[in-house]
């Protein structure tokens, strides 16, 4: 059972919403093979919360990034899931 009321869990539910509201969050998705160390497929970029018009540029560009930095991994970076 949890160690809070329903109110209590509720209300701290709404303020990770406030938050999320206020400042969004942005999550890439990346498929590794865990042989190759090679990606599968484009990094897909999740966000929420935040977008604007011109969100296709900052998805376009955070994707580019994700990808930078793939590139640059040695095999064990890209082995580890964090």
């Amino acid at each position: 059972m949890d160690s809070g009321s329903l109110e209590e869990i509720e209300e701290v539910v709404v303020r990770e919403r406030k938050h999320l509201s206020e400042d969004g969050v942005v999550v890439p998705i990346i498929a590794i093979d865990k042989h190759t160390g090679k990606l599968e497929s484009q990094p897909e970029i999740v966000s929420r919360g935040f977008m604007s018009d011109n969100g296709s540029d900052l998805v376009a560009g955070a994707r580019d990034i994700v990808l930078r930095t793939i590139n640059t991994s040695n095999a064990e970076e890209r082995a580890d899931w964090s």
